[in-house]
């Protein structure tokens, strides 16, 4: 007669079968789990980057008058990155910094740096210099 709590007919060796079977499926299902809890950390939990102390205070944004370039322009200076505009354009790239500097310039207290310039028709030696001066 199987005591309170036994199954009846169950021999040692189901008994392991069992549990190595019930191991080998919570050890396949824990891996995908545990990958989604850490998706979902990443994605909505984990404290945003502090920009300026992981990667330096200035970013440079090419193609910063238009489109997506104008747009990462706005939210590195919302993070308080300083920027160097690079663009082919002068009067757009002075309309942009004027744009990005009446958002944020005085409240973040954003520097920028415009280079009006065409990488096509210019060595990298004239882009380092106009960077540095």
């Amino acid at each position: 007669t199987p005591k309170k709590g036994e199954l009846k007919g169950m021999t040692t060796w189901e008994d392991a079968l069992v549990l190595v079977i019930s191991t080998i499926g919570f050890l396949s299902l824990s891996k995908p789990i545990l990958k989604f809890v850490k998706w979902v950390y990443c994605m909505f939990l984990r404290p945003p980057k502090d920009l300026p102390t992981t990667y330096g205070s200035w970013a440079m944004v090419t193609g910063c008058t238009d489109g997506i370039g104008k747009a990462i322009s706005f939210e590195l200076a919302s993070e308080g990155l300083n920027l160097v505009l690079v663009s082919r354009n002068p009067q757009k790239l002075k309309s942009t910094s004027d744009e990005i500097w009446g958002k944020f310039g005085e409240k973040n207290k954003t520097q920028m740096k415009i280079i009006a310039v065409d990488f096509e028709k210019v060595s990298g030696e004239e882009i380092e210099e106009q960077i540095r001066r």
